[in-house]
């Protein structure tokens, strides 16, 4: 389906001057900033288009224009789950901060996490609008009321390096049509841990990572992907400071 104009027709999508590949990245999630990045060498009334799988872009992306005063040009279906939206740069842009302000003020971000629970029940974790379950510390039964600690931490590595690689094919033009990752993690001086011997530091590791990605594009391109996927990626490379981290991909 094509971008319907004001009388209800179907308008062919136009031509544009720049792209920005957006894969899953929603607008409060960095899409914007490299959207103004794009925009920035542009000439009023030249056209940038968003190429992106997320949803929510649909109804950010065109209230961001009228905001600060781009021309929402409109949306066209891409290949698999990707959309193409066009934005055309306005003559008066009105944005609250420069682009150097923003990247000031990224230095210095941080996360936040809180954490709340009460005697003989689940822990909970708050960031911004979301929560999550919390178990103990270690836990050995084939069923538990939450993840423990160490599955988190092995969750946390697993959503940077998939998430990571499906933003980083976006951005390259990649086709996934799935991605799966499963990461093993152990804990020497386990017994130590729990408080069963008296010596020995408990220390996670070594920790082995499996990506599985599903994808008719050439091993040689996924493995640049990943590669530059693991060069960025700020948990991985904080876990391998003080522990042995094994990552590998296979193209399925």
């Amino acid at each position: 389906m094509e971008s319907p104009d004001a009388a209800g027709d179907p308008v062919a999508r136009p031509p544009y001057h720049a792209v920005v590949e957006g894969g899953d990245l929603d607008c409060g999630s960095g899409l914007l900033l490299i959207i103004r990045r794009a925009m920035a060498p542009l000439a009023p009334g030249q056209v940038l288009e968003v190429r992106s799988r997320e949803r929510s872009v649909a109804e950010d992306l065109p209230a961001w224009c009228r905001m600060v005063g781009h021309e929402w040009v409109g949306a066209w279906p891409g290949d698999g789950q990707t959309t193409y939206y066009q934005v055309r740069k306005g003559a008066e842009v009105r944005e609250p901060k420069t682009l150097s302000q923003d990247l000031d003020a990224l230095k210095g971000f941080r996360w936040t996490v809180r954490w709340s629970a009460r005697p003989s029940a689940p822990g909970t974790a708050f960031a911004r609008n979301q929560s999550w379950p919390t178990g103990a510390p270690l836990d050995f039964g084939p069923e538990t009321e939450a993840p423990t600690a160490v599955e988190l931490l092995g969750s946390a590595l697993a959503a940077e390096l998939g998430a990571g690689f499906l933003r980083e094919a976006g951005r390259r033009g990649l086709t996934v049509d799935a991605i799966e990752a499963r990461v093993t993690v152990e804990v020497t001086a386990l017994l130590s841990a729990l408080d069963l011997a008296a010596e020995g530091d408990p220390v996670v590791g070594p920790i082995e990572a499996t990506l599985y990605v599903a994808s008719p594009d050439p091993a040689d391109a996924i493995d640049a992907a990943a590669w530059a996927v693991e060069r960025r990626a700020p948990i991985l490379a904080s876990l391998k400071r003080a522990t042995p981290v094994h990552v590998r991909w296979e193209l399925v």
